[in-house]
């Protein structure tokens, strides 16, 4: 009798917490910093839908002290991407990182780009995975 009761007790407890984590958003994924120069090179907050359903995402580009200076909040359809960046004259030197935010974020890729215009094109000095 005692066994059956906390069965139905562990059962209880684990369907709630299934139910309560529908409605919470799952952590962010977020790039390590890298560095841009003001006006030669500029960073880029790319995100990706890798799911099959439209997936809406939040992209924030941070700088190093903890600010947010450029985000949106796109609904991507399948396959489809988004970007958020600084560029040409509104962009700012150092570091920044970029932090993608969505209910699962198995559903999303993302990363950081730090491109440099050459003149003719744009070199892509690095590119940092979002984990």
């Amino acid at each position: 009798m005692r066994t059956t009761n906390i069965r139905f007790l562990l059962a209880t407890i684990a369907v709630s917490a299934m139910g309560m984590a529908s409605n919470v958003m799952a952590a962010p994924l977020t790039t390590s910093p890298a560095w841009s120069d003001s006006g030669q090179s500029y960073h880029a907050c790319n995100a990706v839908n890798v799911s099959l359903v439209p997936q809406t995402v939040t992209i924030d580009l941070i700088n190093s002290s903890g600010t947010v200076v450029s985000t949106a909040t796109p609904t991507l359809a399948v396959g489809t991407s988004a970007e958020v960046a600084l560029g040409s004259g509104g962009d700012f030197g150092g570091f920044a990182s970029c932090r993608f935010t969505t209910a699962k974020n198995f559903t999303i890729r993302g990363n950081m780009t730090v491109f440099r215009w050459t003149g003719t094109f744009y070199d892509s000095l690095a590119v940092i995975e979002a984990h």
